[in-house]
């Protein structure tokens, strides 16, 4: 799932803690977590939904100054039903600490000698 900076910073803030997708069938699951620019999105219930089931409140929460403007823009993104996303940020990247950690243990290097043998 992709989100503008805009949005992706509002969920990590608490702002936003729904996506709406229209998806021939769902792209994620419940519990996966996302890698974004900002942090870790952890998803939550994924479920379709009719187009008189959204209100103005889910539609704030999901980042859009109404309903009416979450319904355009889900019949701009083409067929497929509506899935209702909850999100919530489950923390910062851990791959950025990881950046910049220069001491390895003796474990760790045999491991990261060990994945970088297979490649070969």
């Amino acid at each position: 799932m992709l989100f503008p900076l805009k949005v992706l910073t509002a969920i990590r803030e608490g702002r936003v803690d729904l996506a709406f997708r229209r998806w021939e069938r769902a792209r994620v699951r419940p519990g996966s977590r996302l890698r974004t620019a900002v942090g870790v999105l952890e998803v939550g219930r994924v479920e379709v939904v009719e187009r008189a089931a959204i209100g103005e409140d889910e539609a704030r929460r999901a980042g859009f100054a109404s309903r009416e403007d979450l319904l355009a823009t889900m019949d701009r993104r083409g067929a497929g039903d509506i899935h209702r996303i909850e999100l919530s940020y489950a923390g910062p990247d851990p791959r950025v600490e990881l950046r910049g950690r220069a001491d390895l243990s003796t474990a760790e290097l045999d491991d990261v000698a060990r994945r970088l043998e297979r490649l070969d």
